[in-house]
């Protein structure tokens, strides 16, 4: 008996989705249908190396990768993109916490002027009475 490949285009198929949503139906295409997981799991981890800086799930999808074919390519941790992606990630975070903090800043920077605005005109207000 021989198996009956399926007559599907995968590439087709995932254009229908964008960004994560692509990664993560590439990873359900490859639980559901043996006969398109290696493929499936080979573009999920190109999609991952190439649009996102997620190193766990890069593993794990290198590693559903290797359960099915080791030998791939594919297949073999690349560590260079992951300290890379871990350098990237850890900067951006810096950057933000960084811009959080000085918008912080400002903002109180800001409250002060407005409350002390206010204050004064109340004084005003009440040394002249209402107008």
């Amino acid at each position: 008996m021989t198996a009956i490949q399926p007559n599907w285009d995968l590439d087709q198929y995932i254009l229908n989705y964008t960004g994560h949503g692509q990664i993560h139906r590439l990873r359900f295409v490859a639980l559901k249908s043996t006969p398109y997981a290696v493929d499936a799991l080979k573009l999920a981890v190109r999609l991952i190396k190439d649009t996102t800086l997620n190193v766990a799930l890069y593993q794990e999808t290198v590693k559903q990768l290797q359960q099915h074919n080791a030998a791939l390519p594919e297949a073999a941790l690349d560590q260079a993109w992951m300290d890379y992606a871990t350098r990237s990630s850890k900067l951006t975070v810096e950057k933000l916490e960084a811009e959080l903090k000085n918008y912080k800043n400002n903002l109180i920077k800001e409250s002060i002027r407005v409350n002390s605005s206010a204050s004064q005109q109340l004084t005003v207000d009440g040394a002249h009475g209402p107008r």
